[in-house]
């Protein structure tokens, strides 16, 4: 993407064509800038898990960024997730914030085709709700 922004737009725009969501994966850490937001059809933005860490502290400027990145994504029409959620404190301060999705061991571990038909047996469907 850094050296040829022609023939990677060129190959996100034909994945977008073929029905494929392209996501920003790590947003606010390294190549990640908001310039390749306006460059490229991004269709979701992920928050690096590292500032949701920060959310486990009172306050801080974690929880800004945070919520900018939120902002942002929803004034620009994306979806926004956030990476690496690990305790209930930290999913509250995401639901307050309206971030779109979220991931992490707070959720569930990291599991196989197995694990995941043995939970969607197991969760009642009254569980499961938006954030």
């Amino acid at each position: 993407m850094l050296n040829d922004i022609e023939g990677a737009l060129g190959t996100m725009l034909s994945l977008k064509e073929l029905g494929v969501r392209l996501n920003m994966d790590d947003f606010g850490t390294g190549y990640s800038s908001l310039g390749y937001l306006r460059t490229y059809p991004f269709d979701s933005i992920k928050i690096d898990k590292r500032f949701i860490s920060g959310l486990n502290s009172n306050g801080g400027s974690d929880r800004a960024v945070v919520q900018a990145i939120i902002n942002l994504g929803e004034a620009m029409g994306l979806t926004v997730t956030a990476e690496g959620v690990e305790s209930e404190q930290q999913l509250r301060a995401l639901e307050k914030d309206r971030c779109h999705e979220v991931q992490g061991y707070y959720m569930s571990r990291p599991l196989d085709s197995a694990g995941v038909a043995a939970l969607l047996h197991h969760t009642p469907h009254s569980t499961a709700q938006p954030l």
